[in-house]
């Protein structure tokens, strides 16, 4: 087959060999030259055990200096600190150790950022004249296999058999470059940042709509309209208090918890810290005139909430970032609002796989649901993102382009933004 001489590949990464070359991803689909660099953060690795396997047993590492805890259970991975001495002379003995399946290095966008872990798999979405036949035969050939096929036509999970973390990386963008697919992307275990301060118990009462002076002029625009039912708005965040009265159940048409995989969306208990995304929510969807709380901006929409954040604060695979994306347009969502992303990771950071869910939202969202983007057909989604809070420069996805941007150098920024979703929305 034509295709597949992209494939035969033969890799023996070590880490010996790691400072000489070049640690990145491809950061755009249907792109070859965007490239996404990594930094390795040095005697900082990722472990993952075999099934079986205890978790004493890491204490058999040769050259361990700390065990620094559970990154993710289901997945059974660790992070620990370790003398590079010991790696380099004990690569393949750590690799072979019958206990665990790979060991990799810890790798950052920037010095600043969350970390962002290396597994065995990668997401890749094929493009549609790849049958199921070529592709199985395609990760035969390399010695990868499906684990599981997400929302998307001909998107999957892969898992590389052998590797040790970087093959898993280079084998995933060898699928990028080899034009057979319109993205591949490893799929790295991390968490995004939530852009709010929900710690204060006052945080909703914000200026932006009770000022006097600076505020979005939202009583002029109810008096034309507070949405309506047809206008479905999904919330993606970290939970949802699905009893708080202010906020009604009965306007949820749809819920699902994507970061541990239940239809559980409530927010981890926890005194100190109001939900954010039951704040968020509250904005856009509290009752009117009922004597509790506060008046939300279109309480007469109806809404879908994912929540995209994990109870116990572990990193997740990052398809559980962007099969939400897809679920909310697919589900029949006009407006996608996320207050999350990726801060400090650097103004030019992407992850491939969320852009191509924002883009499918995009371009295929209300309409047809045929996975084909159809003008006249497919209106697209309204796709909302706060910009950040370090002050520099716009977060990661705020600058996908078509996104929607929030953010504010000034208070009167407000006014623009919800002028602009309205004359989308129209």
């Amino acid at each position: 087959m034509k295709h597949y001489f992209f494939f035969i590949i033969s890799l023996l990464l070590s880490t010996n060999s790691i400072a000489q070359r070049e640690i990145f991803f491809y950061g755009v689909p249907d792109n070859t030259s965007e490239k996404v660099n990594l930094l390795i953060m040095p005697n900082e690795y990722l472990i993952q055990l075999k099934p079986e396997v205890e978790e004493n047993s890491i204490n058999l590492i040769k050259g361990l200096k700390e065990n620094l805890g559970l990154i993710n259970q289901e997945k059974r991975v660790y992070k620990i600190l370790i003398s590079d001495e010991n790696i380099k002379n004990d690569q393949n003995g750590i690799l072979l150790n019958k206990n665990f399946n790979f060991i990799t290095p810890v790798l950052k966008p920037t010095q600043e950022s969350k970390d962002f872990y290396l597994t065995d798999e990668f997401i890749a979405w094929f493009k549609p004249s790849i049958t199921f036949e070529e592709i199985k035969t395609i990760n035969s050939k390399n010695d990868v296999e499906i684990v599981k096929k997400l929302l998307v036509s001909n998107e999957y999970v892969l898992r590389v058999k052998k590797t040790n973390g970087l093959k898993t990386l280079e084998i995933a963008n060898i699928y990028h470059t080899s034009g057979i697919t319109h993205y591949a992307i490893p799929n790295f275990l991390l968490k995004p940042d939530l852009f709010a301060d929900a710690t204060d118990p006052y945080y909703q009462y914000q200026y932006y709509l009770n000022s006097t002076v600076h505020n979005i002029a939202i009583e002029g625009a109810w008096q034309l309209t507070k949405g309506n039912e047809n206008i479905i708005i999904a919330i993606l965040d970290d939970g949802l208090e699905l009893t708080q009265q202010d906020i009604p159940s009965s306007k949820f048409i749809y819920t699902k918890d994507w970061a541990d995989n239940d239809n559980n969306v409530n927010p981890p208990t926890n005194e100190n810290r109001i939900p954010h995304g039951t704040a968020v929510t509250g904005i856009i969807a509290a009752t009117h005139d009922n004597d509790i709380g506060i008046k939300g901006i279109a309480p007469n929409c109806n809404f879908i909430f994912l929540k995209i954040v994990k109870n116990d604060g572990q990193f997740m695979p990052s398809e559980n970032l962007h099969q939400p994306i897809d679920d909310a347009w697919l589900q029949g969502a006009s407006v996608l609002s996320n207050s999350w992303g990726f801060e400090n990771a650097g103004p030019n950071f992407t992850l491939t796989n969320i852009v191509a869910a924002i883009n499918r939202a995009r371009t295929m969202g209300r309409g047809d649901d045929d996975m084909v983007a159809e003008p006249g057909i497919d209106k697209g989604c309204v796709v909302v993102f706060a910009v950040g809070n370090n002050g520099s420069y716009a977060s990661f996805p705020s600058t996908v382009s078509g996104v929607i941007g929030v953010g504010a150098i000034g208070k009167m920024v407000y006014k623009q933004i919800i002028v602009q979703m309205i004359r989308i929305l129209i």
